[in-house]
């Protein structure tokens, strides 16, 4: 079973040997899936913990375009655990099969990372040094937007791994190597969707809390309603009976007269 998440590329294609010439505006379709990964909402969305997702962390030799990876670690979290299922390879020898392995190890599974966008950039321009097919937007999902979006009040903020962490009180330390870095993301993700789990459970709670008081609130309201009406029913038998009171004294008025 695989991550709950829509795509509609259908998987990663494994590229063969005749792919070489096949995308001659790979750099036009990254510009647009750089610019995609920063308004698709499902990598904002929190999924479902069932099913298989691939966590994953890259080490690059700096920030700027020209820069390359270095190192690729990826690690298996299936139904919210996280598996003895690891990946890590060196793309500075051979990055072609290096990448052929990794995406055999990634198979159609959503990969999730702390900063998806950055993750992609720099997968996508290293597929496209090796002619091999680019990664689509709608495979990535990014625990810094999800936490931004579900956790904080200013979402204008980016929030690093080590804070987020932190925050859910996870100990393991985001500086001390690519491994550990990546194993605190998977522990990051899994405490968020649980954490949503918890909170759609608090809004379910609330939820009942207020249509019970809503309930209370009509059951008052229709016990007011009644009683008002049982009062104006006893005044309006009062009144007549005292109607043919009345009417008799003002003929004894008349006849005295």
């Amino acid at each position: 079973m695989k991550g709950n998440i829509n795509s509609k590329s259908g998987g990663i294609e494994i590229p063969s040997s005749n792919t070489e010439n096949k995308y001659p505006n790979q750099k036009i379709q990254q510009l647009r899936a750089e610019i995609s990964c920063h308004q698709n909402k499902e990598m904002f969305e929190i999924p479902n913990l069932k099913g298989r997702f691939v966590v994953v962390q890259i080490e690059t030799t700096g920030y700027e375009n020209k820069d390359t990876i270095e190192k690729i670690n990826a690690i298996e979290v299936l139904n919210g655990k996280i598996t003895t299922k690891k990946f890590l390879k060196n793309l500075d020898t051979d990055s072609k099969n290096a990448l052929k392995d990794f995406l055999k190890f990634v198979d159609d599974s959503p990969m999730v990372s702390h900063d998806a966008a950055f993750l992609m950039k720099f997968l996508n321009k290293a597929l496209e040094q090796n002619q091999m097919p680019l990664l689509s937007v709608t495979q990535f999902l990014c625990t810094m937007r999800m936490f931004v979006k579900n956790y904080v009040k200013n979402r204008s903020d980016r929030i690093n791994l080590a804070a987020c962490c932190e925050s859910f009180g996870i100990t393991t330390k985001v500086d001390q190597g690519i491994a550990q870095r990546c194993k605190a993301n998977a522990e990051l993700l899994i405490k968020i969707i649980e954490g949503d789990k918890d909170n759609q459970e608090r809004k379910r709670k609330f939820k009942l809390e207020q249509e019970k008081k809503q309930k209370l609130k009509l059951e008052k309201k229709l016990e007011k309603e009644k009683v008002k009406k049982e009062r104006e029913e006893k005044r309006q038998k009062r009144t007549k009976a005292k109607a043919p009171k009345e009417e008799t004294k003002k003929k004894t008025k008349k006849a005295t007269k």
